[in-house]
């Protein structure tokens, strides 16, 4: 999950998934990590592109709510 925020990361073609299709700091970092620790991964923007802020009702939007309802991992 990633919120579109240059220069740590942006989008060379608009809706894409995978990592490949995008570039930035973040994704470097992302890169270099897995080639040392062994996993892989995908970068899903996050729906409405915020980090997450809790709203008045408790429930949390952009990526700590698309992590709290696992709508993500």
């Amino acid at each position: 999950m990633v919120k579109w925020d240059a220069p740590y990361n942006t989008s060379l073609s608009p809706g894409g998934s995978h990592t490949t299709e995008y570039e930035g700091f973040i994704v470097d970092l992302m890169d270099r990590i897995s080639q040392v620790v062994g996993f892989t991964y995908e970068l899903i923007p996050v729906k409405d592109n915020r980090y997450g802020y809790r709203l008045a009702t408790g429930l949390w939007d952009g990526m700590i709510g698309e992590l709290i309802s696992k709508v993500c991992s």
